[in-house]
């Protein structure tokens, strides 16, 4: 998988129903709002000025990224499993994506339907100003059947 897929999975939250009262449920609504209505600018809305991903991508890196990746495919899906937040500060979760590239210049043949990320995050701020300020990802595989 590529960067453009981890990015755009750490960004592709995704939540239920109207707005949550808790801070970090609402985080990953507006996020999940965000990506479903390609809004790219409301993603970025939603990680700090100092955004920084574990290979250095920062908040426009982000930004641009998720902004190429929404518009590379008819339709995205995600689902956020295994939530845990071992502190205030930081959330653990894995992403399951699913996406139907578009069928233009080969993109379907290149870029994938499916993938799951673990990722790990450091928030920042309280209530409403509650941002995403770094994060980590791989990709995820279920253990082996024994």
């Amino acid at each position: 998988m590529t960067r453009a897929v981890a990015v755009a999975l750490l960004l592709g939250l995704v939540g239920c129903g109207g707005p949550p009262a808790d801070p970090v449920a609402r985080l990953i609504h507006d996020v999940s709002e965000a990506v479903e209505d390609r809004d790219a600018e409301a993603v970025g809305a939603r990680l700090a000025e100092d955004f920084l991903g574990q290979d250095g991508t920062t908040r426009a890196d982000v930004i641009a990224t998720v902004r190429r990746y929404l518009a590379a495919y008819d339709k995205v899906g995600v689902q956020v499993f295994a939530v845990q937040r071992p502190d205030d500060g930081h959330l653990k979760f894995r992403v399951d994506f699913t996406g139907k590239p578009k069928d233009v210049g080969g993109l379907a043949g290149l870029l994938p339907s499916s993938a799951v990320y673990e990722f790990e995050v450091e928030l920042v701020g309280a209530g409403e100003a509650l941002k995403v300020r770094r994060g980590s990802w791989r990709e995820w595989h279920p253990p082996a059947s024994q």
